[in-house]
């Protein structure tokens, strides 16, 4: 009996040769091989002869222990070896009671149960990505020591039954592969976010990035039907990390990646547009260093975000629109428009900053600019877990769950229409410059929903047009909301709700919402520490700008600063506010240093009772709230309202001190405007008990 077999390792294939008990080592043959070398591909050759032309005689057997994967993996192979024959492969499975031994048969897998299965060999170790080929007089035994290492022997299995283009092999397999969510190679990763469907721009390179194996080859290839217009390559690394740079092929309606040969992944549908944003259906022109600047428009008005090109570079802002007047908020930014026949014109040299250009008194005739510094890395370095989207438009029907140790990058010109979620996670970002939409998704659709997850970080993109809560940290710890501007003016479109959540600050932000810009609540969890610093709120008709309420389910809500914030508008509800509905026990909160431009509601509204949202059948407390340095710059002196519920269920230890209005200070509230009843205690402003 003759016995050979062959074993392969990574994507390097060793060849041997066992032959009367005596092993040979080489690799394939190749110009000036040695004659060991050449012995062994004559062995190769030799399974070849014995394979092609007989595929309708062979009978493929697999191992009844493999998984589900595995068996994915075999039906591919099958796929591929039946497309590029003609012929049909019959397959079974070796089983002990049902196997129908034939003698020639494609035997794939292993075995830890001796003397229960005819053909499998033992189980033996071999080395990663590795496998071993024997044949036994007319039967070929596959095993492997990985999934890595049952594709490359399968591949290899291929080329030797088929006669055809080794490369268009390949691609069959890897092809067969995908259709049933596999790849060829378990190491590439694309980091790009690429869907089908997508707009890319026509006016720049779209940088791609991932990972492989160390020195493998990655090609991206534009097709224009099946016309193959542009292919570029690039080589991966001793860290396995590739880079390159998609050309604009405006022709191009498809797209494929590839490994050393193999399809890897493909999109189809894509477009290239000129611009992935478009220019105002209006009069109003932006420019920035006069460069005319592509705009988000929504019923919120027009957002342009624009970054530095260069570090130190101050931007200059001209509009140009018929007005009357402007103004430029928030107002502490330090603004001073310059106006002339039609057009407004200032700089920015501090950065970030988050401004609202507003024109006649009317803030729904305004533009929004969301202005960033230099960025020295626009494209992040692909790891694991990074989902990169570089400028372009891409939609997504269903929502992008994500995982441990996740990051999603959006590249500013992205534009992103899709919903996020997580639970249970840890350690997810999402972070960029590009814009997250949802205009086009159905009413009561949440935008970016967590639930029980830690160490959340979202930093500098745009959400814009829910039709819902927009971002939602349900029970959750350690979360930093850093540079994000969100936008929503549909009714119940909260900013952010920190639900029984933990550890949670949001700074530098930009707030359009129509319901409450920040609403901390439970739903039976307490909640502890959280900083609302530093950021510019409009709140329009519905809600109320900084709000805890109304939903406290829970013993504690406690530790809540909300400090150096601009409230640029607030339409009718309360600047500041404290809605306390079920048995929470709310205490130690701060409000300070807050600048007020325009509210038409209560400057300060703190009241226990029933409400429409109610489910516990008591009512808490209120107590331990600081009302300090507070400016008033424009618009009318709002109310202070503070009522508590019964003589068991109070607001107390309540300090108001540091109001000013139109710059001067108020002493003594104007008592026409000041509400309190019998159930608070310990009410001081300025020092002096107004309720004891």
């Amino acid at each position: 009996m003759m016995k050979t077999w062959l074993c392969a390792i990574g994507a390097t294939l060793l060849l041997a040769l066992a032959l009367a008990g005596c092993r040979q080592e080489g690799n394939d043959p190749s110009p000036g091989s040695t004659g060991e070398q050449q012995e062994t591909a004559a062995q190769s050759d030799a399974l070849r002869g014995m394979l092609r032309g007989r595929l309708g005689e062979l009978q493929l057997v697999r191992s009844d222990t493999m998984n589900s994967g595995e068996v994915s993996i075999v039906l591919a192979f099958r796929q591929a070896a039946q497309d590029a024959a003609g012929e049909e492969l019959k397959l079974v499975t070796d089983f002990e009671y049902a196997y129908p031994v034939q003698a020639f048969e494609l035997v794939i897998g292993s075995t830890g149960r001796e003397g229960t299965h005819f053909s499998l060999p033992q189980r033996e170790a071999l080395p990663a990505g590795a496998y071993r080929v024997d044949i036994v007089e007319q039967r070929v035994i596959l095993s492997y020591s990985d999934r890595d290492g049952m594709k490359n022997g399968l591949e290899y299995l291929l080329l030797a039954m088929v006669e055809a283009d080794e490369s268009a092999l390949k691609s069959s397999f890897a092809d067969a592969l995908l259709e049933r969510g596999l790849r060829r190679y378990d190491s590439f990763v694309l980091s790009n976010a690429f869907v089908d469907g997508m707009k890319l721009p026509a006016s720049a390179d779209t940088p791609c990035i991932g990972l492989s194996d160390p020195g493998s080859t990655v090609s991206a290839l534009l097709y224009d039907g099946e016309t193959l217009l542009r292919e570029v390559t690039a080589q991966a690394d001793a860290d396995g990390t590739w880079s390159l740079s998609l050309p604009a092929e405006t022709e191009a309606d498809r797209l494929l990646f590839a490994v050393n040969g193999a399809n890897m992944e493909r999109f189809t549908g894509i477009s290239w547009a000129g611009s992935i944003l478009g220019s105002p259906s209006g009069d109003m022109r932006i420019y920035i260093n006069g460069v005319e600047q592509p705009v988000f428009e929504s019923d919120a008005g027009l957002q342009v975000i624009a970054s530095q090109s260069s570090p130190g570079e101050t931007l200059q802002v001209t509009v140009e629109y018929p007005f009357r007047n402007v103004v430029v908020r928030p107002l502490s930014a330090g603004v001073e428009p310059q106006t002339e026949s039609g057009r407004v014109s200032f700089q920015v040299e501090q950065l970030p900053a988050k401004l609202s250009v507003e024109f006649d008194g009317d803030p729904t005739d305004s533009v929004q600019l969301f202005l960033y510094g230099y960025d020295p890395e626009p494209v992040p370095q692909p790891r694991e877990g990074l989902l990169y989207f570089p400028p372009g438009e891409y939609h997504y029907e269903e929502n992008i769950v994500l995982s441990f140790d996740q990051t999603v990058y959006l590249a500013e010109g992205a534009l992103l229409h899709a919903r996020f979620e997580a639970t249970g996670a840890e350690n997810i970002a999402i972070l960029g410059r590009g814009i997250i939409d949802t205009y086009a998704f159905p009413v009561e659709t949440r935008m970016l929903n967590f639930t029980e997850c830690k160490n959340i970080t979202l930093r500098d993109f745009s959400l814009i047009g829910p039709r819902s809560w927009m971002v939602v940290l349900v029970d959750c710890d350690d979360c930093l909301l850093d540079g994000v501007n969100v936008i929503g003016t549909a009714i119940n479109s909260d900013g952010v709700d920190i639900v029984g959540s933990r550890n949670v600050t949001v700074q530098s932000g930009f707030f359009r919402n129509n319901d409450d810009c920040i609403a901390i609540k439970s739903w039976g969890r307490d909640v502890q520490n959280v900083r609302i610093c530093g950021n510019v709120f409009w709140n329009d008709l519905y809600g109320n700008g900084l709000e805890i309420g109304y939903e406290t389910r829970c013993e504690s809500i406690s530790d809540i600063v909300f400090e150096d914030n601009d409230i640029i508008h607030v339409i009718q509800g309360a600047t500041m506010s404290i809605h306390l509905g079920d048995r929470a026990s709310v205490s130690n909160v701060r409000f300070r240093d807050i600048r007020v431009e325009d509210s038409d509601g209560l400057l300060v509204e703190m009241f226990i009772r029933e409400t429409n949202y109610s489910q516990d059948a008591e009512r808490g407390h209120i107590r331990d709230v600081t009302i300090e340095d507070i400016q008033i710059v424009g618009g009318q002196l709002g109310g202070i309202a503070i009522t508590g519920y019964d003589a068991e269920h109070r607001v107390e230890e309540v300090s108001v001190s540091g109001i000013t209005y139109l710059g001067e200070p108020l002493l003594t509230f104007p008592q026409e405007l000041l509400t309190l009843n019998a159930h608070t205690a310990n009410i001081r402003y300025e020092g002096s008990l107004i309720s004891e």
